[in-house]
């Protein structure tokens, strides 16, 4: 009996040792489970517009650069259309881009002047404005885009076209801040002496509504809504 307690004793002495050894090996802290590293949270650049955004853009800045050029500047609206093919004019550059906005067309702007195109038509600022972005936030954005132009490609010729009206199943709510809007655009272009295109009147029903033989999805146009556009805007895309 005495035998095992002297052993007992010796085996407890060799486990304090142990844990002493363990403890000062650890600056006397106990060793705890390592919690998996968080990684830091990605984030978006202020000029970062998605990625079909960068896609066009990149692609816009590798096609080639050619004489008297028109250049059709804006959003999806501008984006699905085939100009080219409406006016049967292969100098006419579509430089749309869906889900753009002002600070989006501000931020590929170098790409269209760069050609130093005969003319420019530009509608921009519908998303701007469904996003709740205030409309005079939008219109300075709209005021930098002319600047620039001027700026970089004085020769060239502007023409601004008045924001589309909306219809079902898209938000209608918008459609009073559109009306405000245009009325500041078209100041905006008198200011600068440059031709306002109202093409949001003749777009609009009784109700005040995008006409509903003019739209697919009550924003997007339908073939018969970008031959009206045509009709409205030809004279301007063919006086020298």
């Amino acid at each position: 009996m005495k035998i095992l307690n002297k052993l007992s004793l010796a085996l407890n002495l060799i486990l304090l040792v142990l844990v002493g050894f363990l403890v000062l090996k650890n600056d006397g802290k106990t060793e705890t489970k390592k919690q998996p590293e968080k990684k830091p949270a990605v984030k978006t650049a202020a000029n970062d517009f998605g990625p079909y955004y960068n896609q066009k853009k990149s692609l816009f800045e590798v096609l080639p650069n050619t004489p008297h050029e028109i250049i059709f500047l804006g959003n999806s609206i501008t984006d699905y259309c085939e100009w080219a093919e409406l006016f049967q004019n292969p100098a006419m550059k579509n430089r749309g881009i869906g889900g753009d906005v002002t600070r989006g067309v501000l931020a590929r702007l170098k790409e269209v002047t760069e050609s130093k195109p005969d003319k420019i038509f530009i509608m921009i600022g519908i998303n701007d404005l469904c996003r709740g972005i205030p409309s005079d936030t939008v219109l300075l954005n709209y005021r930098k885009i002319l600047d620039q132009i001027a700026a970089d490609s004085p020769d060239t010729r502007v023409f601004v076209e008045s924001v589309l009206p909306m219809a079902p199943p898209h938000s209608i709510k918008e459609n009073d801040t559109v009306v405000v809007f245009n009325e500041k655009l078209k100041k905006l272009t008198i200011e600068k002496s440059l031709p306002f295109i109202n093409l949001h009147d003749r777009f609009t029903d009784s109700k005040g509504l995008l006409k509903q033989d003019f739209t697919i999805d009550g924003i997007h146009l339908t073939g018969k809504g970008y031959l009206q556009w045509k009709q409205m805007i030809e004279d301007y895309v063919n006086k020298p």
